[in-house]
């Protein structure tokens, strides 16, 4: 069947080169899907992240909207001109939103306005 020693090794060298590139392309290709599945889990584990957050972030403003930050109670809204100021009737606290003490400081040119400019 071969004609020479030479023959025969050049032979079994090409079945082995053709074995080891089938098994590199299914390693390969077996690598690849892992690689995927890999950055797919962690793609769905960053997303499960961003949604526990948010919800965490809800609770927490939840659990803190109108409350008063000096003393814990509920904050009631009272009107001051146009400017609607929360009101803590325990600790008798006043707190602006943001933008509310332009909004005064405008309304207000007198002695009010030129109090409020010692806040800028």
């Amino acid at each position: 069947m071969y004609h020479n020693l030479d023959d025969q090794i050049r032979q079994s060298d090409l079945r082995n080169r053709n074995l080891t590139q089938q098994l590199l392309g299914v390693l390969g290709e077996e690598e690849y899907f892992a690689r995927q599945e890999t950055e797919r889990g962690r793609k769905l584990a960053n997303q499960r992240q961003v949604k526990l957050l948010a919800k965490e972030r809800e609770r927490e403003s939840a659990l803190h909207f109108m409350k008063c930050p000096k003393c814990g109670m509920q904050l009631e809204e009272i009107g001051f001109g146009d400017v609607r100021i929360d009101k803590c009737f325990s600790c008798d606290g006043l707190w602006l939103d943001k933008g509310e003490l332009d909004l005064i400081r405008r309304k207000e040119a007198g002695f009010m306005g030129r109090l409020l400019s010692v806040f800028d």
